[in-house]
C-alpha cells in the first residue's frame, strides 16, 4: 500500500509580503489606464451634451428671429 507524501515545507511557494504588495500595486496600475479611459469619454461627452445645447439654443433663437423678420414683412406686405 502506497501512502501519500506530502511536500516537504522548501518545497512549496512562499509568498511574501514584498510579493502581496508588488502584485497589488501592478494590478493597481493596470486598473488606473482604463479608469483614466473612462473618465476621459465621460468629459467628452458631457462636453459635446453642452455643446449641442448650446447649438440649439442658438438655431432656436436664429429659427424665432427669422419667424419674426417673416412676419413683420407679411405684416409690412399687407399694410401697403
Amino acid at each position: 500500500m502506497r501512502t501519500r507524501q506530502t511536500p516537504a515545507p522548501e518545497a512549496e511557494e512562499v509568498v511574501t509580503l514584498q510579493q502581496v504588495m508588488e502584485t497589488m500595486c501592478m494590478l493597481q496600475h493596470e486598473n488606473e489606464e482604463p479608469r483614466r479611459q473612462v473618465e476621459e469619454f465621460r468629459a467628452a461627452q458631457e462636453l459635446l451634451r453642452e455643446e449641442s445645447a448650446s447649438k440649439q439654443q442658438r438655431l432656436r433663437a436664429e429659427a424665432d428671429a427669422s419667424r419674426r423678420l417673416m412676419e413683420d414683412a407679411i405684416q409690412a406686405h399687407e399694410g401697403l
